[in-house]
């Protein structure tokens, strides 16, 4: 009686180890960041993507604002964080290393094997449960987390690179939109004073030198005002491309440009801000946790992984005729012998730890010497725009004034009216351009300090 209990107690106690280590396989599977992709994602840092981070691919056309006549340039933004495909791919990059760290804290496979002879009169059960030795496991998990974060510091990267985009492609739309404004506005003063010449010429009072001069000028700024409107095809087509629609897609020309501006150029706390929150020297940071946790691993390899299990023999014929059960527990252990595979390994990891720094210290200058010029940009394209609209402008206007009142005295020849005219025309499209570069450079200057201007910086003008 006691020894078929006591076999009794021993298949109870195998079978629940092996149950044990099945079970214990399984729940170390689990994801933890299933639900919550954001798990690996920092709290704070540069945030200006999706609305609420959503999933841009859950986004339909019924949810894209509109781009009319009336259409701010905010709508524009909003439209490519929504639609443009660099950011949706850059996004399913993260979400899928974000599924990596529960893969590598994960238990390898436990292993079940089943042994028996010809007629099955022998019979043997194991189950086995590898265990890496202690703190592997975490380290994998810690190293895959930090790629997850350096992922989504690419997906911000890549997401303030659409927005600086969307700004280039919309101030160069912009830009096309009043120089051809600009451009038949001055065809048709240029037509005016062609009249006005043709007059003096049948009076005699002009020669025929002048009528030919004015001629030729009217012609090619009539050239001129072609060439640009030839252009709005390919500069659709490009602002078109980075909001994710067909190149042939309608886009109306933009109604206004944001007086946006700096009002307090603080560039040691703009370099600041852009040290700490540009994404591209997150990501870089995080991949050096990463290295940094893979070269505390290979320090790990030292140790050997333990293999635990049981085992079942069942053997019906026994010594004499009679049938013998054996139940077992086993204990195995990888012997880490050859050492100088991992003196290698550890070896190989410091060097990459060494380059991750020193490529982030690299990249640290960059970032510097990158908003050094954006904010020289701005403050050239910032004086230039005051210049213009401020004393040249003006200037140029009083001018062509009095060549035209000088020119119907006979004081001047036609030359003088047509510098006058060009020196203008030359002005109001500067003046523009000025207007699109500096609204170009705020964009720079954003996309280098990991997204909007702090309070203080940055304000409407």
């Amino acid at each position: 009686m006691k020894d078929k209990l006591h076999i009794a107690m021993r298949k109870v106690a195998v079978t629940g180890i092996a149950a044990f280590l099945l079970l214990l396989a399984g729940c170390a599977g689990g994801n933890e960041f299933r639900n919550d992709p954001a798990g690996v994602r920092p709290r704070t840092g540069p945030a200006r993507g999706p609305s609420e981070n959503r999933d841009p691919a859950y986004y339909g056309g019924e949810d894209l604002p509109d781009l009319d006549e009336d259409s701010p340039v905010e709508n524009y933004f909003r439209y490519a964080l929504e639609n443009n495909e660099s950011i949706r791919a850059a996004y399913s990059r993260w979400a899928a290393a974000s599924e990596r760290p529960s893969q590598a804290r994960s238990l390898p496979d436990p292993r079940v094997s089943f042994q028996a002879d010809d007629s099955f009169q022998s019979r043997e059960l194991a189950v086995s449960q590898t265990f890496p030795w202690h703190g592997k496991r975490a380290l994998r998990a810690e190293a895959e987390k930090s790629g997850a974060l350096a992922e989504y510091s690419r997906y911000l990267t890549q997401t303030l690179d659409v927005l600086n985009t969307v700004r280039g492609a919309y101030g160069d739309y912009y830009y096309l939109s009043e120089a051809t404004d600009i451009m038949a506005e001055n065809l048709g003063l240029l037509e005016y004073f062609e009249e006005v010449v043709r007059r003096r010429f049948e009076a005699g009072l002009a020669p025929h030198s002048d009528l030919i001069r004015i001629e030729v000028e009217s012609e090619k700024l009539r050239d001129r005002l072609e060439e640009l409107r030839e252009q709005r095809r390919p500069r659709a087509a490009a602002l078109n491309r980075v909001l994710g629609r067909p190149h042939s897609a309608r886009l109306p020309w933009p109604v206004s440009l944001p007086e946006e501006g700096i009002t307090e150029l603080q560039e040691d706390r703009l370099i600041d801000d852009a040290i700490e929150n540009n994404p591209q020297l997150l990501a870089l940071r995080h991949e050096i946790d990463r290295r940094g946790d893979l070269k505390d691993l290979a320090g790990k390899e030292y140790y050997p992984d333990i293999t635990v299990g049981v085992m079942r023999m069942e053997d019906a014929m026994g010594g004499m005729g009679g049938g013998v059960d054996i139940d077992a527990a086993m204990v195995s252990i990888n012997i880490p012998l050859w050492r100088g595979k991992y003196d290698a390994g550890v070896r190989e990891a410091d060097r990459r730890l060494e380059a991750g720094r020193r490529t982030l210290a690299d990249a640290e200058y960059g970032v510097e010497s990158a908003l050094e010029n954006a904010l020289f940009r701005f403050r050239d394209t910032q004086r230039r725009l005051e210049l213009y609209r401020n004393y040249l402008l003006p200037k140029a206007e009083e001018s062509l004034r009095v060549s035209e009142s000088a020119y119907r005295a006979g004081e001047v020849d036609v030359i003088e009216l047509i510098d006058a005219q060009r020196e203008l025309l030359n002005f109001e499209l500067e003046l523009k351009r000025s207007r699109a570069d500096r609204f170009k450079a705020v964009g720079e200057i954003e996309k280098l300090v990991g997204g909007e201007l702090p309070d203080g910086a940055g304000s409407p003008r």
